[in-house]
């Protein structure tokens, strides 16, 4: 049986996209409010970031491989996880990704996650993930994730890093690695 805390979150998720599928399909001549779908993106991003999370304290063997099932990830980037992950079971070499994408490290910074700013980029958006930093008694942005929103679902298209670059370009720049390394 789900706990409450699961089943509230689901509901929020839902709720979340409902509104935001509401707004992005209204009336006719009616314009998609922008602060709307950051609002709902931050939202849905958030109850992601909170599942995912839990999931790592669960001790999940591999967290990223379930959230790929659970939640929607562009075909392009699951293809690419998908090469680094058979490429890394075929090897006794750490020859794949060394870190979590989503948390763009190895382990949980301590602090609640919390996704903040959302930043239009072309026709999707970026979100950041902080966590807090007392030494600026303030908070540090760990990653952005990118998301697109279309036929009213969220879709994770990448994973940015800051000025340490992103998700896609580091699973190409590991492909091309094994490609120049000889067996």
């Amino acid at each position: 049986m789900p706990s409450l805390k699961r089943v509230l979150r689901w509901k929020l998720v839902l709720v979340s996209a409902i509104a935001v599928l509401l707004g992005a399909t209204g009336a006719p001549g009616q314009s998609t409010n922008t602060s709307d779908m950051e609002k709902a993106c931050r939202t849905y991003v958030q109850g992601f970031y909170d599942w995912y999370l839990g999931e790592i304290k669960r001790n999940n063997a591999d967290p990223l491989k379930l959230a790929v099932k659970r939640y929607r990830f562009d075909a392009e980037l699951v293809r690419q996880l998908k090469v680094d992950w058979d490429a890394q079971a075929k090897s006794a070499d750490l020859v794949g990704l060394d870190f979590d994408p989503v948390i763009n490290g190895q382990d949980i910074m301590p602090g609640r996650y919390l996704a903040g700013k959302v930043t239009k980029k072309g026709p999707n958006y970026l979100v950041e993930i902080s966590v807090p930093d007392p030494e600026k008694k303030g908070r540090q942005v760990l990653v952005s994730p990118e998301l697109s929103f279309n036929a009213g679902q969220w879709t994770f298209v990448n994973f940015h890093f800051g000025t340490e670059g992103d998700l896609l370009s580091t699973l190409k720049q590991l492909r091309d690695e094994r490609k120049n390394t000889p067996n």
